[in-house]
């Protein structure tokens, strides 16, 4: 027996029995199994198309020298590197790092999801965002699409993170210092309010600022400028003569004069240049405010207001303006008003610059670059209760979308925005117009609408991004 055993199964080691057959340690031999060898190649490295961005927050002179010296430095920093392509140096000046709503920020996003970007460069955390909450919904995006992130200044590259502690620590600390300047900044201008001190940035149509030259530089005058004031004359006097804003606005353009901001004139304009007690003598500060997620939102008694009278030159006497604003009531039992559920949230799909009120429950670009992007704000009611009809169902999301919604809350729990969304969404009816709670879930989740000619993308604040067509 035990012979038997030695015969069959018996080998001393790894030995090769023949060219092609291996014989293993206490097992028969196989015979006949053939190895061939794959020989090794190089795999050709992928492109890495990095783009850079840079940002100051003013229009000021040292402060575009220093958006220059950005823009130097990155491209030199790319071109050194062999493995890097130039993707573009996408710059904003005189934006806040608060607010995503920047124009070269925004395009630079659009290039990511388009395929075009694969890496991007900025000097800080500070630079690519101010707000906590914006970062990190931008970073996961990025994440998503597998775009990493540089931060020179903080040494941190998003592709190599464990885990998001760091860079939430971090963007919380920008978010408190921005509050912090941001509330210092308030304490200073109200206190120029309550003095009757404060500078207009720009006076409105018709007026010019002046300093004398025999005052200090903080004094400054508001002047008549004789041509836009004989227009501002002419338009009070119409609607004093019972025109409406939007025959005074056909009047003007058929003498082919420019609108104050340098198009043609809408109904909208008239009535704001009708509504506006400056041209009586009046100055009206804190019409809006900024709020706790650094929008601009208009004062309906949020925050006090501070009437300085007889503070400059009138164009029209105080009885001639209250007797337009009586007839103006007359003419809209509703009046168009300035500020709408849509304003600050709309933006050009095309040039990236807001989009304002025009005429009635029109929304226009007001940029100069002739984009000729417009909505009507029946068409944006529509569609976006069509996308909240969507939502309830969680129909057409990709996972990703789902995910941010918190559908899948295990996953990221600490998106408390879109667990409250998914929760607020979830509980709503489907409904066939626009209503009261879908107003309050506009106001309290969404931070951009970008319209573009065929449909309109939403960005909610959680960071889900969807895309519906126009109404």
């Amino acid at each position: 027996m035990l012979s038997r055993l030695k015969k069959e199964y018996y080998c001393p080691a790894w030995t090769l029995a023949e060219p092609s057959a291996f014989i293993r340690p206490g097992k028969p031999a196989v015979v006949g199994r053939q190895i061939r060898i794959i020989p090794a190649h190089t795999l050709k490295r992928s492109e890495i198309r990095v783009a850079a961005y840079c940002r100051v927050s003013t229009d000021m002179e040292e402060q575009e020298l220093s958006l220059r010296n950005q823009q130097e430095h990155y491209t030199s920093v790319i071109a050194s590197n062999p493995e890097w392509t130039l993707a573009g140096i996408y710059a904003d000046q005189g934006f806040s790092g608060t607010s995503a709503s920047r124009p070269a920020f925004q395009r630079l996003l659009a290039d990511c999801r388009a395929g075009r970007v694969s890496m991007i460069l900025t000097k800080s955390i500070s630079r690519f965002a101010r707000n906590a909450k914006d970062l990190l919904a931008t970073i996961r995006m990025l994440s998503d699409l597998s775009i990493s992130v540089i931060f020179e200044k903080e040494h941190i590259d998003t592709g190599a993170m464990e885990t998001e502690f760091l860079l939430t620590l971090l963007a919380a600390f920008a978010e408190s210092e921005s509050r912090s300047i941001s509330g210092n900044v308030k304490w200073s201008i109200r206190k120029r309010f309550r003095e009757g001190s404060f500078v207009l940035s720009k006076p409105p149509y018709g007026y010019a600022k002046h300093s004398p030259s025999d005052s200090g530089a903080e004094e400054v005058e508001y002047v008549l400028l004789s041509d836009q004031a004989a227009v501002v004359r002419q338009i009070y006097a119409m609607a004093l003569g019972g025109e409406g804003c939007y025959n005074i606005a056909n009047h003007l353009n058929s003498r082919n004069l420019a609108s104050p901001g340098g198009g043609t004139w809408a109904a909208n304009t008239v009535r704001l240049i009708l509504r506006n007690p400056f041209y009586k003598g009046d100055l009206l500060l804190q019409k809006t405010y900024t709020d706790e997620n650094f929008r601009q939102r208009p004062n309906r008694g949020e925050e006090d207001q501070y009437l300085v009278e007889s503070h400059h030159v009138p164009l029209v006497t105080g009885q001639e303006f209250e007797r337009v604003q009586a007839l103006l009531s007359l003419h809209h039992t509703n009046p168009l008003p300035t500020f709408t559920v849509f304003s600050g949230l709309l933006f050009c799909g095309v040039c990236g610059a807001p989009m304002n009120l025009d005429g009635d429950d029109r929304y226009r670009c007001k940029s100069s670059r002739n984009c000729r992007i417009l909505i009507h704000g029946r068409d944006l009611r529509h569609s976006f209760v069509t996308l909240l009809n969507k939502l309830t169902y969680s129909q057409s999301l990709s996972r990703a979308d789902r995910r941010l919604l918190g559908i899948y809350a295990k996953d990221h729990p600490e998106n408390e925005s879109a667990k409250e969304l998914r929760h607020t969404i979830t509980a709503r009816p489907i409904a066939d117009r626009f209503g009261d709670s879908d107003e309050k879930i506009l106001k309290k989740y969404i931070s951009r609408i970008t319209i573009y000619s065929c449909h309109m993308r939403f960005l909610f604040t959680c960071g889900l991004e969807l895309d519906e067509e126009r109404g």
